[in-house]
Protein backbone atom coordinates (compact mmCIF):
# COMPACT_ATOMS: atom_id res chain seq x y z
CA UNK A 1 0.00 0.00 0.00
CA UNK A 2 2.88 2.44 0.92
CA UNK A 3 4.92 1.74 -2.32
CA UNK A 4 7.45 4.22 -3.21
CA UNK A 5 9.36 7.06 -1.22
CA UNK A 6 7.47 8.46 1.72
CA UNK A 7 8.48 12.01 2.35
CA UNK A 8 10.30 12.57 5.47
CA UNK A 9 8.11 13.35 8.63
CA UNK A 10 5.01 11.62 6.67
CA UNK A 11 2.00 9.74 8.25
CA UNK A 12 -0.93 8.35 8.33
CA UNK A 13 -4.35 9.08 9.85
CA UNK A 14 -7.71 6.86 10.27
CA UNK A 15 -10.50 8.92 10.79
CA UNK A 16 -14.05 7.10 11.19
CA UNK A 17 -16.93 8.87 9.47
CA UNK A 18 -21.03 8.20 9.22
CA UNK A 19 -21.18 8.25 5.49
CA UNK A 20 -18.07 7.95 3.53
CA UNK A 21 -20.06 8.38 0.45
CA UNK A 22 -20.51 11.89 1.39
CA UNK A 23 -16.38 12.38 2.29
CA UNK A 24 -15.61 10.82 -1.12
CA UNK A 25 -18.19 13.51 -3.11
CA UNK A 26 -16.47 15.74 -1.55
CA UNK A 27 -12.95 15.01 -2.34
CA UNK A 28 -11.27 17.58 -4.59
CA UNK A 29 -10.49 16.50 -8.34
CA UNK A 30 -6.92 15.49 -8.43
CA UNK A 31 -6.81 13.97 -5.22
CA UNK A 32 -4.55 10.69 -5.05
CA UNK A 33 -7.01 8.15 -4.22
CA UNK A 34 -4.73 5.18 -3.78
CA UNK A 35 -6.91 2.47 -2.45
CA UNK A 36 -10.41 2.60 -3.80
CA UNK A 37 -13.42 1.85 -1.67
CA UNK A 38 -13.00 -1.46 0.09
CA UNK A 39 -14.28 -3.75 2.81
CA UNK A 40 -12.08 -5.30 5.32
CA UNK A 41 -12.60 -8.28 7.30
CA UNK A 42 -12.84 -5.85 10.62
CA UNK A 43 -16.32 -4.57 9.15
CA UNK A 44 -15.11 -1.46 8.09
CA UNK A 45 -15.74 0.26 4.28
CA UNK A 46 -12.59 2.76 3.72
CA UNK A 47 -10.54 4.26 1.13
CA UNK A 48 -7.09 5.84 1.65
CA UNK A 49 -5.78 9.27 -0.20
CA UNK A 50 -2.16 10.75 0.15
CA UNK A 51 -2.44 14.75 0.63
CA UNK A 52 0.00 17.25 -1.07
CA UNK A 53 2.64 16.92 1.72
CA UNK A 54 2.31 13.01 1.04
CA UNK A 55 0.67 11.87 4.50
CA UNK A 56 -1.61 8.70 4.38
CA UNK A 57 -5.37 9.59 5.42
CA UNK A 58 -7.70 6.60 5.64
CA UNK A 59 -11.44 7.35 5.99
CA UNK A 60 -13.49 4.38 6.90
CA UNK A 61 -17.29 3.90 7.92
CA UNK A 62 -18.29 1.13 10.24
CA UNK A 63 -21.52 -0.83 9.77
CA UNK A 64 -24.07 0.53 12.73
Amino acid sequence: MLEGPVPPGATSLFIEVDDLDAVVAKLPSGTDVFVERRTTPYGATETFIRDGAGNVVIFAQFAR
